[in-house]
């Protein structure tokens, strides 16, 4: 019965060694790219409230000035992922948006 014991014992520690030592077991990491402005205001609440880690990726956020240095290091391969703004669309052509509120100046 001591034999088995200590059998066992050894077997479940090479077992946990070599789970160790296998990295894709690892929390994958994730680059994201955030704007300093609130454009970027996503990806820095994702990073604080856990939600990435919840899901067992390792996220750090990269902070870039502007989208178009966001676009630059995410073509340099220094973020995997930039959230995109759309602020810069024209209003609707007829001068009233959506929700009743008019575009026009």
């Amino acid at each position: 019965m001591y034999r088995k014991s200590i059998r066992r014992i050894f077997v479940l520690a090479a077992a946990l060694g070599i789970l160790a030592a296998i990295p894709s077991l690892a929390a994958p990491k994730l680059r994201l790219g955030a704007a300093s402005n609130n454009g970027g205001m996503i990806v820095f609440a994702g990073v604080d409230r856990g939600i990435f880690a919840k899901h067992g990726i390792d996220a750090k956020v990269v902070v870039r000035n502007t989208g178009a240095q966001l676009t630059e290091s995410l073509k340099a391969g220094q973020n995997d992922f930039a959230p995109a703004a759309f602020t810069n669309l024209p209003p609707p052509s007829s001068g009233e948006s959506r929700f009743g509120a008019s575009s026009a100046t």
